[in-house]
């Protein structure tokens, strides 16, 4: 039974603290204290590229680049398809009508007009004059104020005035993208590949402008998104490891011969890159068609995405992008990279890590006494009986 003293309505026996408070102080402040540890170790790391590099690899983001080539901050990770003119939709709808009997037709005549075929330049046989007579009533149904200049188009092969030759590249770009509907993705190389493959082996090797804004892009973009890129112009860098020289399968595209040759991306990932061309510098074409070679070039990667092509590695099978693209090469990135930190940095840091912290501890200790002796002279004021009382006493 606790008694209770009738002036000051306090205990009489002796008050006991609570340490509660004071523990949970402590925990907070040592709380604090290692987080503004971490957080000098991580500002002085801040520097070092080395790190960035290792949190974005595999984001496919190109860290480090060739020298003197400028590549956006941000590059494009879901790109957004061309806008189609109207006279593109025409042709669009144009190659919609014919089936693929035709269309095989089509290309076989369109590749031999732009190689000056001797096949193509002799007098037009039946077949020729019905798929002339093919196109231009399909041109009819899709609205071409005059179909009959497709007649000449691909009947008269000598024929080089603008206007015809418009004609003719238009077909061709239509064409070109029914090419890449064909395609398997995520796997090794099919029947369906083949005109999509050789087709973009022709544009690099004639110089064709691909387009005016390529993407730069990873390699894990284009094994995540393949759909999305498929058929793009996109550019890339990377280190050559292996290079070999195949002969190729007769195609309508005057492709005699292409390079295959194998990169390792500069942007940390592990999958590498297969790239086709159908020339490389005399620097790749001495790399070994076997094993990988440390000491090959850095390369700028400038060409078309075709698929995820599915190849054999020691691991097992796995996937890698496939390109038709030019190689150059490029001198590797002449940024300066940070070294890490030596130890005495470490070790300063500590030091000072510790001196704010003892100094954040000292002072939270005073300001804790402070407040206890505060709230110790507020509670005795509150309580201590007023003494004048007893003087009115007789």
């Amino acid at each position: 039974m606790k008694i209770r003293s009738s002036l000051t309505e306090r205990t009489l026996y002796r008050q006991r603290t609570d340490k509660s408070t004071a523990r949970s102080n402590g925990r907070r402040l040592t709380t604090l204290t290692l987080a503004l540890v971490l957080v000098l170790l991580l500002m002085q790391q801040a520097g070092d590229p080395e790190v960035y590099r290792k949190i974005f690899a595999r984001l496919g983001v190109p860290i480090t680049t060739p020298a003197g080539i400028e590549i956006p901050s941000q590059p494009d990770f879901l790109p957004v398809a061309a806008a189609k003119t109207a006279a593109s939709a025409d042709f669009t709808k144009l190659i919609a009508q014919l089936n693929d009997e035709d269309r095989d037709r089509l290309t076989r005549r369109l590749a031999a007009i732009r190689h000056r075929d001797p096949a193509a330049m002799a007098e037009p046989d039946e077949q020729q004059t019905a798929l002339a007579a093919t196109v231009a009533s399909a041109a009819r149904e899709s609205g071409f104020a005059d179909p009959t200049r497709f007649d000449a188009a691909l009947l008269d092969a000598d024929a080089t005035k603008p206007e015809l030759e418009q004609l003719r590249n238009g077909l061709q770009s239509a064409l070109d993208a029914t090419y890449f509907d064909t395609i398997d993705d995520g796997t090794v190389w099919n029947q369906g590949d083949f005109k999509a493959f050789y087709r973009s082996l022709e544009r690099i090797a004639d110089d064709d402008r691909l387009s005016d804004d390529p993407v730069y892009v990873g390699v894990v973009p284009l094994i995540e998104q393949s759909v999305s890129y498929r058929g793009r112009h996109v550019r890339m860098y990377g280190q050559a490891v292996q290079a070999s020289q195949i002969d190729a399968k007769p195609n309508p595209f005057q492709i005699e011969d292409y390079w295959m040759v194998w990169l390792r991306p500069i942007d940390g990932s592990e999958r590498p890159i297969v790239v086709y061309s159908p020339s490389v510098p005399p620097q790749i074409a001495a790399l070994k068609g076997t094993g990988v070679d440390e000491s090959g070039p850095m390369v700028d990667i400038d060409g078309i995405f075709l698929k995820r092509y599915l190849y054999r590695s020691v691991g097992g099978y796995d996937q890698a992008p496939l390109l038709v693209a030019r190689i150059e090469p490029a001198s590797q990135a002449a940024a300066a990279s940070s070294e890490p930190p030596p130890r005495s940095g470490i070790a300063i840091a500590f030091a000072a890590a510790a001196m704010i912290a003892a100094a954040a501890t000292g002072l939270w200790y005073w300001s804790f006494r402070r407040s206890q002796r505060r709230d110790h002279l507020l509670r005795q004021k509150r309580t201590q009986p007023d003494l004048k009382l007893f003087d009115e006493l007789d």
